[in-house]
């Protein structure tokens, strides 16, 4: 990923532009695997899935306030956004000579209030209304049968971030969510799997490494779990 930012203080001395940056946005592709596994009771626990896919990404975070200085609570106030794309995804029909598309999306938009750490790191805190879907096409699919269940998560996210300086020019990124789900979508219904309680949490780790006064590359890993119990007490994800 290629990433863009404001780093400099006119009352002071340069701020980290890695960690300490006004405002930044990465854009770039990724590589996303979904997993689907089951533990249960009984004969008709579903199958496993996996499916995987190269994704289109952008996210990005502002501290309007912070341009000329990084201090006051209107320089700490920010706003941020992330969107995701799989692309080209689908998932073979067990005992079918037939592909069903899959649309995988991503986003979240929120707000943080940052606080500075010494002269090189950040951390921030805040809330965002997170978003993620895994649904099927089974408009073409005649008789054959898709066992797997859609899903569209919404939620209120809080969560944290950490930018700490590694070097002059390296930033380690560090951040986890914790999706309050408001809603599970189709699993979750009487034509799925029925009501369940779902406990949520994302983590993201990686590298920014700066290329040019304002460009830099990052390589991040992210690893997204959400674990259901279902009320019937068959089976859980």
């Amino acid at each position: 990923r290629k990433h863009h930012h404001g780093d400099y203080d006119d009352d002071g001395p340069p701020r980290n532009p890695i960690t300490q940056a006004a405002a930044w946005v990465d854009a770039g592709g990724n590589f996303t695997r979904h997993t689907l596994t089951w533990t249960g009771s009984g004969m008709n626990v579903p199958p496993g899935v996996g499916t995987a896919a190269a994704s289109a990404a952008i996210d990005g975070e502002l501290y309007p306030g912070s341009f000329s200085t990084l201090e006051g609570g209107g320089a700490a106030l920010g706003v941020y956004g992330a969107y995701q794309h799989a692309m080209g995804l689908g998932i073979a029909v067990p005992g079918a000579n037939v592909t069903a598309p899959i649309k995988q999306d991503f986003y979240e938009i929120g707000a943080r209030y940052r606080v500075v750490v010494g002269k090189t790191s950040s951390v921030a805190f805040g809330a965002a209304y997170w978003r993620r879907t895994y649904i099927a096409d089974r408009s073409n699919l005649m008789m054959a049968t898709l066992d797997t269940p859609d899903i569209s998560y919404t939620a209120v996210a809080p969560g944290i971030s950490a930018r700490i300086a590694a070097g002059p020019k390296v930033g380690l990124v560090l951040q986890a969510d914790v999706p309050l789900m408001l809603d599970g979508g189709p699993i979750v219904k009487g034509s799925g799997y029925g009501a369940a309680t779902i406990l949520a949490f994302d983590l993201a780790a990686g590298l920014q490494i700066l290329l040019a006064p304002h460009v830099a590359l990052q390589l991040r890993g992210d690893f997204n779990r959400d674990a259901f119990s279902f009320a019937a007490k068959a089976q859980s994800q």
